[in-house]
């Protein structure tokens, strides 16, 4: 027995770097696969083609992306891809590896990679191998914590595996998902899987991104390994010691003497035992790979699978020996002497609490390095018992034995053309009884679809249907004939109609089907793990798609209509069909899990009673589909498409409390992993509510925050959730503001030393006339009392933001000393389908008795919020800047307007009011107007009890939206007008069918975390409501909710917001492209100030010219012009919107791409294509050379521009010819474009590995 005192428990090894060099394998099998792609692409290319040939992939391809990088393969190749813009179809799993799609590429890789590690071998670091060998002799766990994917094909290559307790590796972290170092899942994990706290492990790793995963996962001792000169970016990152190599100190003693003697430095009653090591650098003692004394080099045999046996060791190359073509030295297996310590460690001191490690040595001499069969198969054997055991990283046994799929619905979504075939069959009928019978057509409806076929026996369903429209038809026989062209067909014709028709249809409509991958990935990985598979389908061709789709051959039985009906089996909700795949499986339902897509296929295996059902939820509600029995509903397999996750179902339902614990235990980790969100959210402003924001309790200090985050807006119409009786508190602030998006003045520039090319002109967004102030009084000692929050007791307070109905909803009671109450609720809406509109319901209802008063007002006189020196509070501007030029009073004050014109822009406002009270009660009205205003007083005899309820329409106007000045205030009370003909409630009605279309589209769900689903939709609300959408406005850096930054438009709309309209609401992305280019002509004049060719698109704008006074942090921010042609490519992109690009788009780039060669020179020593005095997107290093994220947009944009003129010209000659003569194109000017792109100097440091922003970065 040996008995050993180490202060830790178990050592983490990363593998690549660490104890071997397969990166450099993985690299040149890349290499050997993309290369051996662009050979098949290059000779594809027919002459003439606007396809460019690509040069061959070199390491400096890839270093930037590999080196210390966990990439999965697929993500590699698509980076791999995007970076010489090509574009490549996923394909599928099964793709072969002279397929030119993305899985091809990866298999091609694999197999690379597998080649050369079967005959060139792998090497390994003789200092680690020692180390391992050393732990194993005095019993410390080990594991191996990587994302690669081949590390335990490595480990067998050198014959280490045994000598791991766990591997955690990328294909662990795939199946637990678990994130890729730097997070420290695989970390964590490891330490779980040998039973160690990351608080007592030894971390051994060779990159930046593990170093910092260590870190992360608070390990004892963290030890970088810097074999590729990275010592420093190591140091940087954390790590506790770094080393060039092990060599020296391959021994356990060597780790303790580390964590000794970083105790000592903070001594005995430390917290953490490392804290006074700080980033040590230990003397070398190896120089990198040149050293070949250094490795041992060992050929590897052909790879076996996972957890397979290895043939037994010759006498001549056991196992922990080195062997190869240099017959190196064995490593001794002895423990070293204990070094000195690396220079820069603390002085020893008394060491922490030790526990004894008592395990049996391993047999001396020469015994000790043969591990026989037996000692192989044992060291496995303990790593498959440590993996059952593992709640995460290990692989759970599956104790299912197949999966039985529905196509429809599952597979592919063919229920648009089962409609489609019944809307014919039934339309026919429908017209033939209107023409023979004289019956009414009413067309078939898809509701009608939905309750009586989808996923329906198609008899039952069509016997109901003809009942529900009162049609009598005879039943028939199964042979009647399907084509009699009758008013009056049995039953059983039009059902063979109708299946002809849906054969006829799917055979052309082949590639209309929508494919669900994720479906067929989940197949594809419960046929690798050896599970049947079972397909069922109530429709004739559903074997023909399959087999077009390439799932046919994966299937191991299939029940299709045919089948069906040639065995007589009952449809769906009948269970014949799932008993009769079950049967021919020759597997018990009570072994499968099914799964469905439709109410009637649910009904089924329900009733077929199978042992685990899920619902496959592509529409309806999830509430429809559980009541048909189904234990789980999922939309989509995207995130769970393998048999694991479907294990875990499997194990909640049928190992219920047990399971229940396991998954407390996860979830307590993962909190411990990344931080409770919940935790660090402030508990006491709202309560966590899926679709609302709710504020439950009044704070004066927090007010003006309040009014922002309760604005409500459609995109040219805001209203700040400001109170209707206004602000009356001691603490806190308010601003009160309307906003018309776009809707702006424009005032003089004021320099103390004016130069040429300064922007001239502000631009300010206005705060404009305001429709919101409504003052209810009640009879008091002194006289009227007004009802507010600054003057009384407020209770049961309540204000809340609806994101499904787009309405703010405010009540309250308020008391005073007199002992009058009285309760108040608002409603306030701007309206989606009027965007000049806004709505404000106004109700009381007091419990006394008296006279009160109900005032409210129009008021012309505004100001903005003077925002001193701080440009994201306010404006410059002082005093009002609207001028009232006219006021209205019509029906005694119930109709009012007031219309109002900027000084500098000469816009002109018209905003109109129309009021309505609704009481039982008596009451006067009485208007008023001023210069500047217009009041409404409504005198009402309050009855206790009864309510009095204030509806104000109010409707916004401007010039910018009409050529007559004249029409303005007309407009305005006609919209007010009609608004309340149609009453509060069809206008919160008619948000709330908004509100749904748009969730519909563009809900993201997030389970497990409530809060960060509620302002998730809070923020998607809020840019739906700032964001213009006519071609004419964009969308503001604080959307419409103040006036922050001057409402200027930025380029966060183009890198930030745009990207969430392209993919839900296309529509929309394409009118911020239309604000860009209806500005085109002012980015030509801003060139044109500044002596440069093209267009320059503003930094900071409203109507298009340039308003930022300061050069540096403003116009010197050229990047703005390729970052609005990156979202104007990704828009091609994602809509193919070719009309687009011939009328706007291409001009755009043209232009902007102009002024890149222009601002650009290329340098005389190397030909790089240098911009210089230049500001990037941090503005904190300003007017630098070569700012690394302006000269990569700038070459996106200049490639792109002769990629539109190649497209151009071979597509649309006639636009290509009407643009390059308007423009003056020439076809040199298209080749410098291609020469600037393709010698882009992009700043990039070797010995540090990475980009630099700018050229003084590490000045």
């Amino acid at each position: 027995m040996v008995s050993l005192a180490y202060s830790f428990d178990c050592v983490i090894f990363e593998v690549e770097g660490v104890i071997s060099n397969s990166a450099q394998i993985e690299q040149e099998a890349w290499l050997a696969a993309l290369n051996s792609f662009l050979l098949r692409r290059n000779a594809s290319i027919q002459a003439g083609s606007n396809r460019v040939v690509q040069r061959p992939f070199e390491e400096e391809d890839l270093n930037p992306h590999l080196n210390g990088k966990p990439l999965r393969d697929d993500a590699a190749a698509r980076l791999f891809m995007s970076h010489r813009h090509i574009k490549l179809p996923e394909g599928l799993p099964r793709d072969s590896d002279d397929s030119n799609t993305i899985y091809g590429l990866c298999h091609a890789k694999h197999n690379q990679f597998m080649e050369r590690l079967s005959t060139k071998g792998v090497r390994a670091w003789s200092q680690t191998v020692k180390l391992i060998k050393d732990l194993h002799s005095k019993g410390i766990p080990m594991a191996v914590a990587t994302s690669s994917i081949y590390a335990d094909t490595v480990l067998k290559a050198m014959g280490l595996t045994p000598y791991f307790t766990a591997i955690v590796d990328g294909g662990t972290a795939a199946q637990c998902s678990l994130r890729p170092k730097p997070s420290p899942d695989l970390i964590l994990n490891a330490c779980q899987a040998v039973g160690c706290t990351p608080g007592r492990a030894v971390v051994i790793e060779a990159t930046e991104a593990g170093v910092s995963a260590a870190r992360a996962a608070n390990a004892l001792l963290t030890v970088g390994v810097a074999r590729h000169d990275n010592s420093f970016v190591m140091r940087n990152a954390g790590a506790h010691v770094v080393v060039p190599d092990l060599d020296g100190y391959a021994s356990g003693d060597s780790l303790h003497t580390w964590i000794r003697h970083g105790t000592a430095a903070n001594g005995a009653n430390s917290r953490s035992p490392l804290s006074g090591i700080g980033p040590v650098a230990a003397s070398p003692k190896s120089t990198g790979f040149a050293d070949l004394d250094g490795f041992d080099v060992i050929p590897s045999p052909r790879p076996t699978p996972r957890h397979g046996r290895r043939a037994a060791p010759s006498e001549d190359s056991p196992p922990d020996s080195a062997h190869g073509s240099g017959g190196t030295q064995r490593a001794s297996p002895q423990a070293s002497p204990i070094p000195s310590p690396p220079s820069g460690l603390a002085v020893p001191g008394p060491p922490p609490p030790q526990r004894k490690v008592s395990v049996c040595a391993p047999p001396t001499g020469d015994e000790d390095d043969e591990l026989d069969d037996e000692f192989f198969a044992q060291q496995l054997a303990k790593r498959r018992a440590s993996r059952r055991k593992s709640s995460c990283f290990v692989l759970r046994p599956l104790t299912f034995s197949g999966v039985l799929f529905d196509v429809d619905g599952v597979f592919a979504n063919v229920r648009q053309i089962s409609e489609l075939a019944w809307r014919l069959t039934i339309d026919e009928l429908l017209l033939q009884r209107q023409e023979k019978l004289q019956e009414p057509y009413f067309e078939f409806e898809s509701e009608e679809f939905e309750r009586f076929f989808y996923g329906m026996q198609r008899l039952d369903g069509l016997a109901t249907f003809l009942a529900s429209r009162q049609i009598k038809l005879q039943e028939g026989s199964p042979d009647d004939d399907p084509v009699q062209g009758s008013a009056t067909p049995t039953i059983h014709a039009l059902a063979n109609k109708q299946r002809l028709q849906f054969i006829e249809l799917l055979s052309q409509n082949h590639a209309q089907v929508q494919w669900f991958m994720s479906t067929i990935l989940l197949v594809h990985d419960l046929r690798r793990k050896g599970l049947k598979v079972g397909v069922i389908s109530t429709m004739e061709g559903a074997a023909r798609l399959l087999e077009a789709k390439g799932v046919l051959d994966l299937c191991n039985c299939i029940v299709d209509g045919p089948e069906a009906q040639k065995a007589d089996l009952a449809e769906f909700p009948a269970p014949d069909l799932w008993l009769r795949l079950a049967e021919q499986m020759e597997l018990p339902l009570d072994e499968l899990v099914v799964v469905g897509g439709s109410p009637g296929s649910l009904q089924a295996a329900r009733q077929a009673k199978a042992a685990f059902v899920i619902g496959m939820l592509r529409e309806g509600t999830d509430e429809g589909v559980e009541a048909y029995g189904a234990d789980i509903v999922i939309r989509d397999f995207a995130e769970s498409h393998t048999a694991e996750h479907i294990q875990r179902w499997w194990d909640a339902k049928f190992t219920g409390p047990r399971m229940a614990a396991t998954r407390d235990r996860r979830q307590s980790l993962a909190i411990q992993r990344r931080g409770s969100i919940r935790e660090l959210r402030p508990t006491g402003m709202f309560a966590v509510a899926d679709w609302e924001v709710r504020e439950d309790q009044y704070l004066e200090r927090t007010h003006q925050l309040k009014e922002t985050l309760f604005c409500l807006g459609n995109g040219f119409l805001a209203m700040r959730g400001s109170f209707e009786e206004g602000f009356h508190g001691a603490m806190g602030e308010s601003v009160p503001g309307t906003y018309l998006n776009g809707f702006y003045e424009s005032s003089p520039i004021r320099y103390a030393e004016a130069a040429y090319g300064y922007p001239e002109r502000h631009q300010t967004m206005l705060n404009v006339t305001g429709c919101r102030s409504i003052r209810f009084s009640v009879p008091g000692i002194d006289g009227p009392v007004d009802v507010h929050h600054g003057n009384g007791e407020i209770t049961d307070y309540q204000r809340t933001l609806s994101f499904q109905e787009g309405v703010v909803t405010r009540e309250y009671t308020w008391t005073n000393g007199e002992q009058k109450s009285v309760q108040v609720k608002v409603r306030n809406l701007v309206s989606f389908e009027d965007k000049n509109l806004a709505v404000i319901e106004y109700e009381v209802t007091p419990d006394f008795e008296g006279e009160v008063f109900l005032t409210t007002t129009v008021e012309g006189q505004v100001t903005n919020v003077t925002g001193g020196n701080d440009p994201r509070v306010g404006a410059a501007l002082t005093g009002p800047t609207l001028k009232v030029i006219k006021t209205e009073l019509h029906e005694e004050g119930l109709l009012t307007a007031v219309t109002s014109r900027t000084t500098y822009s000469n816009l002109v406002l018209a905003c109109a009011a129309r009021c309505v009270l609704t009481t039982e009660n008596a009451f006067l009205v009485e208007g008023k107007a001023t210069e500047t205003a217009t009041e409404t007083e409504f005198r009402i005899a309050a009855e206790k009890g009864v309510p009095i309820k204030l509806t104000k329409y109010c409707a916004y106007h401007h010039s910018r939206d009409v050529a007559d000045l004249t029409a303005l205030g007309p407009n305005a009370l006609a919209t007010a007008n009609g608004a309340q003909s149609k009453g509060m409630e069809h206008w919160t009605a008619r948000q709330a069918e908004y509100l749904k279309r748009f969730w519909e589209q563009c809900n993201v769900e997030i389970r497990g975390d409530p809060g960060l689903q509620q302002g998730l939709r809070f923020n998607m609300l809020h840019l739906l409501m700032s964001v213009g959408r006519d071609g004419r406005t964009n969308i503001g850096a604080k959307g419409l909710t103040g006036e922050g930054y001057e409402g200027h438009y930025f380029w966060d709309t183009e890198i930030y917001i745009f990207p969430f309209f392209l993919y839900t609401m296309p529509d929309i992305a394409r009118g911020l492209l239309e604000f860009r280019y209806n500005t085109l002509d002012g980015a030509r004049r801003r060139a044109k100030e500044l002596d440069h060719k093209g267009a320059l698109y503003p930094w900071r704008t409203i109507m298009g010219d340039e308003a930022s006074a300061y050069f540096p942090a403003g116009t010197a921010q050229y990047h703005i012009n390729a970052d609005v042609i990156f979202s104007l490519k990704r828009y091609m992109e994602a809509t193919e919107d070719t009309d687009f690009l011939r009328e706007m788009g291409a001009e755009m780039v043209f232009e902007t791409a102009r002024f890149w060669v222009d601002i650009g020179n290329f340098r005389t020593r190397d030909g790089k294509f240098v911009i210089n005095m230049v500001t990037g997107p941090d503005e904190y290093t300003a007017l630098v050379n070569n700012n690394c994220f302006t000269n990569l947009m700038a070459r996106n944009n200049l490639q792109y521009a002769v990629e539109v003129a190649q497209r151009l010209k071979k597509d649309f000659p006639k636009d290509w010819l009407r643009l390059s003569k308007a423009l003056e194109l020439t076809l040199e000017e298209l080749e410098e474009w291609a020469r600037a792109a393709q010698a882009m100097y992009l700043p990039y440091d070797e010995k540090l590995g990475i980009f630099l922003q700018d050229d003084s970065f590490l000045n």
